[in-house]
Parts: C-alpha cells; structure tokens; sequence
C-alpha cells in the first residue's frame, strides 16, 4: 500500500520547546472529535522520529457486510478504546523540517497548528508554530523574478477549507462562497489586454496568499501563472508556474496491515526513505 509523505518548513519561537513538544509522549491533547498523542519517539542526532496517534472513540462508523442493505452495526470496541490513525514523522532538527506520512483521519498542517497551539496553552508555552509546505523548487524565488504577468488561472476545490482573511482581494473568498453558496469550487482567471500587462505587484501579493493556503495536503488549488521570467543567466523568458507541481511530494510502500498493529519499523522505514529522497532534491538545487 502507498503512504504519501510531505514535508513542511518549520517556524517557531522557540525550537526548544518545540523539540520537547515532539519528545513528550505523555500528553494528550483534544482536536475535535479525537484525542491526538505522540507516541515511539527516537532521537538520533539531529533526526527525530515518532509517531502521531490520533485516536476516535465516539461518533465511529457502522461496520457493514457489502451487498446486505440491511447490514450495518456498530464496531465492538472495548470501554475506553477507539479508532487509531496513526501517522509517522521525522524532524530534521537542523533544516527545520518536518516530514509526515499523509492519513486523511489524522493529522495534517491544520492540525499540527492546532496540536501546537493546544500545547502552549496546557504548559505554558512560546512554540507558536507554523507550517510552511517544502517545494520542490522555490516557489517564491521564481515569482520574484516574475517580469510581466500576462494571465493568472486560480481553481479552488470546496472553497470552504479557505478560513484565513487575506489582506489582498482574496480575502474575499470564503464571504464570497458563503453569500452565495458556491461551496463546490470557485475560479478566477485575470487576463491583460492584448499589448499591456497585469498589475506586478498585485499579482505577486495574490501569489504570496496561495502559497500559504495551499499549504496543506488536502488543499485542491490550481494557479498557473503565465509570464516573463528572469533565468539563472538573467535572461527573460516565458515560462508557467504550476503551484501544484511545485510541491514536494514522495511516498513509501507500507505492507498490508494483517495483524492490526502500528507497524511501527515499517512506517519508520518508510519516512528514512521520504527523508532521503529530499536530501537528494536538496543536493538537486544545491540547499543545504
């Protein structure tokens, strides 16, 4: 089965306490309907690995035989246990980088910001940490040598996951989709005239604000932007940009789960593997 793993670019206060956050397996914190721990922690130099275990005891679903209409129970599940979601992770302690395997019911960038959030106000804190996502080529090093911009192609895909105000005009996206309830997409194309250009500025502002509200892996936003560049030569040539294809992305093969355990060496294995391939992508573009 393939585990997709992304990465993302860590920003905190205190690297410190955010470090001891990860180490501290005896805290569990509440994010909705899950209780969220962190669990199997290992140090090795520079490198931690753990695993996020967020576990679901109410509002679980029915288990079902397929084809029987009629056939829908609840799971048995002991006083006190629920559903495990399970996702592994590793933090470069000197990128400042955070990998993690991709799992739909766990824990994501939104929820990582929540966790740490959670944890300084139950310990008394300065984390405040933020998620930045890694790309697979800098992002906004190619929109600052953006020249002349002839058009801009925005897609957004239940517009609805969009919560922070923008301070440019897209800000107005979530009252937009919420005034007319437009919750299954919403597009945006600008386009010059022929012979003139879009506002520079503007546009790398715009740039600026999806970069950051695509920074999670469930976010389903397309922005081709399509214009003059400046090349390594500082020559100007015309050239796309596709945020999406600019993510780092990886997986590993995790083996079918048969005895219902964490499989925890296999996930840890998994996300060594992820690691290294952005290692390799680093030594691509020569970062350090």
């Amino acid at each position: 089965m393939k585990r997709t793993v992304l990465a993302a670019q860590v920003n905190a206060d205190s690297y410190d306490e955010f470090v001891e956050a990860l180490m501290n397996s005896s805290l569990t914190i509440r994010l909705g309907a899950k209780v969220v721990e962190i669990s199997h922690t290992e140090e090795d130099r520079d490198l931690i690995k753990g695993i996020f275990v967020s576990t679901q005891k109410a509002d679980l679903p029915p288990q079902h035989a397929p084809g029987d209409d009629d056939d829908y129970s609840a799971i048995p599940i002991e006083e006190g246990k629920g559903l495990a979601y399970p996702n592994v992770f590793l933090y470069d302690k000197t990128r400042r980088i955070l990998l993690w395997e991709v799992n739909s019911q766990g824990m994501d960038i939104k929820r990582f910001s929540k966790y740490f959030t959670e944890y300084d106000k139950e310990n008394d804190t300065n984390i405040h940490a933020e998620f930045l996502p890694v790309t697979t080529t800098d992002f906004m090093e190619r929109v600052s040598r953006l020249e002349r911009i002839s058009d801009v192609d925005i897609k957004i895909a239940d517009p609805l996951q969009i919560v922070e105000r923008s301070e440019t005009a897209l800000g107005a996206i979530p009252q937009l989709v919420e005034e007319s309830n437009a919750t299954k997409s919403v597009g945006i194309k600008l386009q010059a005239a022929k012979g003139h250009t879009l506002s520079i500025n503007s546009i790398k502002q715009w740039l600026g604000d999806i970069f950051h509200m695509n920074n999670e892996e469930n976010a389903k936003i397309q922005c081709k932007t399509k214009g003059l560049f400046y090349d390594d030569e500082g020559n100007l040539e015309e050239t796309t940009i596709d945020l999406l294809i600019d993510r780092f992305r990886t997986s590993f093969d995790l083996p079918k789960n048969e005895n219902a355990t964490l499989q925890e060496a296999e996930r840890k294995r998994g996300i060594m593997e992820g690691y290294a391939t952005l290692l390799r992508m680093f030594n691509q573009l020569n970062v350090r």
